[in-house]
């Protein structure tokens, strides 16, 4: 039955994303994936299985290493990955969300107190127009609003992650939706740069 409902998942995946190589990294960010369902078990061990590998983890702290924004920030990085490698993932989602804040202030090079509105700004303004699936994914997920004691919309909020109002967060689905993002915002600036 656990097989099933991975071969399950993959049809899914592909349905929504036909014809696209990148298809399991937009199922596992989309909006259609976050309906909590009986499929959460083979979710959480294709990800682990997929993702968890030396390769890919070499792959996108390759690619976080190489885009500029992390030069200061080596033993950042370092920690980081060892979260990820050791499966920790309060820790690893907790740390990897501020890092997709600096990177977008970094890349801007922006000074100052950062408020919203302005972070929402430069966000739009990093990434290229033809990305907007990835750049809504960073604002409808890791940017929405909560209020403490009401349903949160995202379990990788930044704003419900670091004050409090997520507790649930610490998975290998959220953890690895916030990977995905670095990885994808680190080839952005790399590109840019």
């Amino acid at each position: 039955m656990f097989i099933l409902s991975i071969k399950h998942l993959k049809k899914k995946a592909m349905n929504i994303c036909e014809d696209d190589e990148l298809f399991f990294e937009k199922f596992l960010l989309s909006d259609d994936y976050f309906r909590e369902n009986d499929d959460i078990e083979a979710v959480t061990f294709y990800i682990e299985r997929k993702y968890s590998s030396k390769s890919f983890l070499n792959l996108i702290f390759y690619l976080m290493d190489n885009s500029g924004a992390f030069t200061n920030r080596k033993d950042l990085l370092r920690e980081l990955r060892q979260l990820y490698k050791k499966r920790y993932y309060y820790g690893a989602l907790t740390l990897g969300i501020t890092q997709l804040e600096h990177m977008v202030v970094s890349f801007n090079k922006f000074e100052g107190r950062l408020h919203q509105k302005e972070l929402i700004r430069l966000i739009k303004k990093t990434y290229p127009e033809e990305d907007s699936f990835y750049m809504n994914l960073h604002l409808e997920y890791v940017m929405c609003k909560f209020e403490h004691g009401k349903e949160i919309k995202s379990k990788i909020s930044r704003h419900g992650i670091a004050h409090g109002g997520v507790d649930d967060h610490g998975n290998a689905i959220n953890a690895y939706r916030c990977l995905i993002l670095l990885g994808h915002l680190s080839t952005i600036i790399s590109n840019k740069m």
